[in-house]
């Protein structure tokens, strides 16, 4: 178990974070179709995982805007963005942003344990539930080559070190 800081006060995180060499666990979230969607696919291509809080927030509005940058610099890998934010609210989200480079997906109906597999889930204070910020870049056999476990919820992940792990 991790802790990341959260308005100021130190927050528990449930699981233990993937690191460069792991293996991802398979999951099963929800996506803005309402179709249950698991790791299997988005088989045969390297895949950004990036967890948000809501994006109903600033900070994760903003770095899923960065992240579909990203998507269209790299079209040969999945960028999936994850939150515990409903599927319509999703949907709307990148509607109303343009986001259509994204994989948007919830976490909330499926109860697949992907916030403690993935050692992400924030398991105390205001926020309890909810998906701590990460990165996590998988190779296109689902093994990890970068991670990033924000240390501060209102923290942007590093995007120059993302890249430069996209660019190896």
């Amino acid at each position: 178990m991790s802790n990341v800081i959260s308005d100021g006060d130190e927050v528990q995180i449930d699981g233990s974070f993937l690191t460069k060499g792991d293996l991802a666990p398979d999951f099963a979230l929800c996506g803005s179709d309402l179709e249950t969607k698991t790791l299997g696919d988005f088989q045969g291509k390297r895949k950004v995982i990036a967890t948000v809080p809501s994006v109903d927030t600033e900070v994760c509005a903003s770095e899923s805007l960065k992240i579909n940058d990203l998507a269209i610099a790299y079209p040969s890998v999945y960028f999936l963005v994850v939150s515990k934010d409903l599927p319509f609210a999703l949907k709307r989200f990148c509607a109303s942003t343009s986001l259509h480079n994204i994989v948007p997906l919830s976490d909330l109906r499926t109860r697949s344990g992907f916030g403690k597999n993935y050692g992400i889930k924030i398991a105390s204070g205001a926020l309890d539930g909810l998906l701590a910020r990460s990165i996590i870049l998988l190779d296109s056999g689902d093994k990890v080559v970068y991670s990033e476990l924000c240390s501060d919820i209102k923290q942007m992940p590093d995007f120059e070190a993302l890249q430069k792990a996209l660019e190896e």
